[in-house]
């Protein structure tokens, strides 16, 4: 299967100093047809899943509110998964797609 690349972009910065040092507009690299090794409970890295996401702005969303989360896994385009980092990226059969934020 071939890997593509797309970006979103989420939302943008309230404006105000309450944030200072925290990035609230983060661009999202996306890599289709991927998963992460360590994308599963008990690996390092993993945060959690959450199975209320079910898209990637939600589940971009959510990483953003945790300032551990640099990584969001799609599992099979449907269920989220928050990690600080992506490890051994392998190819996916079920339309699971990767998000790192820049």
């Amino acid at each position: 299967m071939t890997q593509g690349a797309a970006t979103s972009v989420s939302a943008a910065d309230d404006g105000d100093d309450a944030d200072a040092g925290v990035a609230t507009s983060t661009a999202w690299a996306v890599t289709e047809q991927t998963f992460c090794k360590n994308g599963h409970s008990g690996a390092d890295g993993f945060l959690r899943k959450d199975g209320e996401a079910s898209t990637l702005a939600a589940c971009e969303a959510l990483c953003e509110d945790d300032a551990a989360c640099f990584v969001v896994q799609m599992e099979c385009g449907t269920d989220c998964v928050l990690l600080e980092n992506c490890e051994d990226e392998t190819a996916s059969g079920c339309d699971t797609y990767v998000a790192k934020s820049a």
